[in-house]
């Protein structure tokens, strides 16, 4: 019920006990008074942010931790907390709000933002990397996946780099030093099939420039039993170069698979010795 309201209710009452209009004007704008005082008076939100304004963060924390004692658990509440334990220095405790925050909204972008910058800044890695995946789980951001990539090969834990570099991609990550080593991670585990798909990806691009990346996709290609792809591919790569060393190399492959055939014919188009 709004100021007005109560009052026309208040103003009701004295007219109904019949006391005299003086009287009544009188009750009704003491009342008034009251009720204008009362909303006037800073909530907890101005109180605090006073209080910071004042340079008086000790107790503005100590009106927090008053509410927050109380079962005040709203974001609002353990937002202004957990940021006057950061500017207090008080990790530990900040932490442990910033936990409660991501356990009570673990979809809020903002307070993902935040974990991730407390995180990093105070070298907890694996809080760190945590939140990352949780981010990039909300919203793709090719600098969150470089970043978390990035962590995860530091700390040589290659089945969660395989994961990240699995999920990064069908979000659209496409940087191509990480497709090369996911392509890697992928024929190494055995699979073949997604291996060469992002290898020929790439190499439709133009983006297979090293002679080790080629070489992975032609095995694959012939491992997979499509020789042909691998010659035409082959073809590209060799035809007018100089390199004699790849070409006998790419040869030998076709060879060890069992596709002589596909390798003089090979060596017969760019005129090396099959």
């Amino acid at each position: 019920m709004n100021r007005m309201a109560k009052i026309g209710e208040l103003a009701a009452s004295l007219a109904a006990v019949h006391l005299p209009a003086h009287r009544i004007i009188m009750g009704v704008l003491f009342a008034s008074a009251l009720f204008v005082g009362y909303e006037l008076l800073p909530g907890q939100v101005q109180r605090v942010a006073m209080l910071e304004r004042d340079g008086q963060s000790q107790q503005a924390r100590d009106v927090l931790e008053r509410s927050f004692a109380e079962g005040d658990r709203s974001q609002r509440t353990l937002l202004q907390l957990q940021a006057l334990y950061e500017q207090l220095g008080q990790l530990d405790r900040a932490k442990e709000i910033l936990g409660l925050l991501q356990g009570r909204y673990p979809r809020d972008s903002n307070i993902l933002k935040r974990a991730a910058g407390f995180y990093k800044m105070t070298q907890d890695e694996t809080a760190y990397i945590a939140t990352l995946r949780s981010q990039l789980d909300l919203r793709y951001s090719e600098n969150g996946c470089r970043e978390l990539l990035g962590l995860l090969r530091l700390h040589e834990t290659a089945a969660q780099e395989l994961a990240a570099l699995q999920l990064c991609r069908q979000r659209g990550y496409r940087r191509p030093d990480d497709m090369l080593r996911l392509a890697s991670m992928l024929a190494a585990d055995g699979d073949l099939a997604q291996s060469s798909t992002i290898l020929r990806g790439m190499d439709d691009l133009r983006r297979l420039k090293l002679d080790k990346d080629r070489s992975l996709l032609a095995v694959t290609l012939l491992e997979l039993d499509q020789p042909r792809e691998a010659y035409r591919r082959a073809l590209r790569w060799l035809r007018g170069g100089r390199e004699t060393g790849f070409a006998l190399s790419i040869i030998d492959q076709m060879a060890t698979a069992n596709k002589h055939d596909i390798a003089i014919e090979l060596a017969r188009e760019i005129s090396v010795p099959g």
